[in-house]
């Protein structure tokens, strides 16, 4: 139907104890309804500024506090939520294997996330793992054991960290609307005429051939002059241009065609982004 697959998501099983701590909690404390407006804000700065987010809106950030299991644990500077950890414990029959299960992961600042990740160190007395899904694939980086538990070795010898899995995906609607929304986006300074040939059985009308004039970086529709011709199905384009894939890895992987090879490094440039996108509303 056209969506191509979005950014995967990690399933870390952390032991509490390997976790990297600041050895102060000065900030913190547990935050209740009446700090609602105050996580929603912290939510929404980190949105305005993460590729991929959608705005939170106040009913879902008022159910963080509707249950007896939920907790919400803020990161507080004056009288503002610059970070927070909504979690629930999921209790088990035998008391050492109870498990603290983050929904929500939120900070603003190193020092936010500091002083949260030592409330969840000093958790290690109650809880045998922290579960925690997330888009980045470096967190094992803030862990002094990044093994998840289950002592499974992948031959030779590499442990397993997380499972991953895939979920959100996404779809190209409208070339042109695209490229004139983003008429002040620098296409990696790059300068060509480019024919992009897109195929969409689900929607034929998204599918045809539209001339980019790329001048310096700066993309505009230019009618029928064109020095290169790249072809690919809407799906993979649809990931390639919320960067969840390169251009080099779709022609690696026989999924693009490009008329001339000479330049699939000024297309790769073209449609290169450094951070794919990150999406923490449930759907």
């Amino acid at each position: 139907m056209g969506f191509g697959y979005g950014t995967k998501i990690s399933q870390y099983r952390i032991d509490p104890a390997a976790l990297a701590k600041s050895g102060t909690k000065a900030n913190l404390r547990y935050l209740t309804l009446d700090d609602s407006a105050e996580v929603l804000g912290c939510f929404n700065r980190y949105a305005r500024n993460t590729h991929g987010m959608i705005l939170g809106i106040p009913r879902v950030i008022d159910s963080y506090f509707s249950t007896a299991d939920s907790h919400v644990v803020g990161y507080v500077e004056g009288e503002q939520v610059r970070g927070y950890i909504y979690f629930k414990f999921d209790t088990k029959a035998d008391f050492p294997l109870n498990e603290l299960i983050i929904e929500e992961f939120m900070y603003e600042s190193k020092k936010a996330m500091n002083q949260l990740l030592s409330f969840l160190y000093t958790q290690l007395d109650q809880i045998s793992r922290i579960v925690f899904n997330s888009h980045d694939d470096s967190i094992h980086y803030l862990l002094s054991d990044p093994r998840n538990g289950s002592f499974h070795i992948i031959p030779p010898v590499y442990h397993e960290t997380n499972t991953q899995g895939i979920g959100l995906m996404y779809r190209f609607i409208n070339i042109n609307k695209y490229f004139e929304a983003l008429e002040n986006h620098d296409f990696g300074g790059q300068s060509c005429r480019i024919l992009i040939k897109l195929q969409d059985t689900f929607s034929p009308e998204n599918a045809g051939s539209t001339v980019i004039l790329f001048d310096e970086g700066q993309a505009r529709l230019n009618g029928d002059s064109y020095e290169e011709v790249i072809e690919m199905d809407v799906s993979d384009f649809s990931s390639l241009v919320m960067g969840v894939i390169s251009f080099e890895k779709l022609f690696q992987f026989d999924l693009e065609q490009i008329s001339d090879q000479s330049y699939l490094d000024v297309v790769s440039r073209i449609f290169r982004c450094n951070v794919q996108p990150v999406c923490l509303t449930r759907f």
